[in-house]
Parts: C-alpha cells; sequence; structure tokens
C-alpha cells in the first residue's frame, strides 16, 4: 500500500473521529479540514508519482462517500436535515457504490474515475458540512445546487459506462 492509498484510507478512521467529536466544533472543523486535504493530495501524489493503484482508485471515492454519507446521517439525528434532505443530498453517493459493486461483480475493466461534476459536488457537500458543523443557515441554498451537480455526476457516469 502506498502513500496515497494510505491517505484515501485515512478518511475512514477520520470519519470515526468526526462522529465521536461532533459536538466540538472545532474539532469537528479541523477533522473536516484534514478529510478534505486527504482528498485533495492524495490523488494529486499518486499521479504525480505514478503510484496510482487499483486499491487506491476503489478506497479513494469509497472513503470520501464513508465520511459525507456518516456525516449527513449524524446530521439527520441531530434533526439538522430532514430525511428528504438526506436522500436528496447522498443520491449520487448511492450510484457510485451501486456503479462500483456492478463493476466489482461483473469483473468490468471500466474504472469509475473522478470527473468534475462528480468533484464539484463533493465540495458542496464538504461546504454543506461545514455550514451544519457551524449552524449557519445556508443550507436551503446549497441543497438544489448538490442535487442538480449529483444528477449531472450521474448522467456524467452512465454516459461513459455505456460509452465505446
Amino acid at each position: 500500500m502506498n502513500i496515497a492509498d494510505k491517505l484515501s484510507l485515512s478518511r475512514i478512521p477520520l470519519t470515526l473521529l468526526f462522529l465521536i467529536f461532533s459536538q466540538n466544533k472545532i474539532i469537528s472543523i479541523i477533522i473536516l479540514g484534514i478529510v478534505i486535504l486527504t482528498d485533495i493530495i492524495d490523488g494529486y501524489i499518486a499521479r504525480k508519482n505514478k503510484i496510482s493503484s487499483k486499491f487506491g482508485a476503489l478506497i479513494d471515492p469509497l472513503a470520501d462517500k464513508v465520511f459525507v454519507i456518516s456525516a449527513l446521517l449524524l446530521f439527520l439525528y441531530l434533526n439538522k436535515i430532514a430525511l428528504l434532505e438526506f436522500f436528496i443530498l447522498i443520491i449520487r453517493d448511492i450510484y457510485s457504490v451501486t456503479e462500483v459493486v456492478i463493476t466489482l461483480i461483473t469483473k468490468s475493466k471500466k474504472s469509475h474515475k473522478a470527473r468534475v461534476f462528480g468533484k464539484i459536488t463533493t465540495t458542496l457537500q464538504y461546504f454543506l458540512i461545514l455550514t451544519l458543523i457551524l449552524d449557519l443557515n445556508l443550507k436551503s441554498y446549497l441543497i438544489i445546487p448538490i442535487f442538480i451537480f449529483s444528477l449531472l455526476t450521474i448522467i456524467d457516469y452512465i454516459r461513459m459506462r455505456w460509452s465505446k
């Protein structure tokens, strides 16, 4: 396992720490910041050093989903988001996990690479998580853009899967 893979994998225990320390805003923000940094630099390190791996290609997006879905489940539990909002916010993540499972079951050679709409969606999700930690009343301004970019991501992934 290379350093990029370890950075991606580190988001799993960081998720647990985020949940454990969720009542402490400062610690929650620090953990969110570390999650975002590892998400940015793992791929950069892998590409720069030409150490991309199949494990990294699988664990990186999976670790993102684990963190985002866990954080949003926490906010659902804390009544900071409604059940319908939760599902709207994770529709892309549900599709992505389904796509990974299909790829593994069918042993498809097509990889599920990060694309621009997915990166925008993840960035918006991270920003929403920050606003929820800080109790800022911005949720209503972020849910629709996250939903739109989620749909664009799903369409893009479907198009990629069925092309060629």
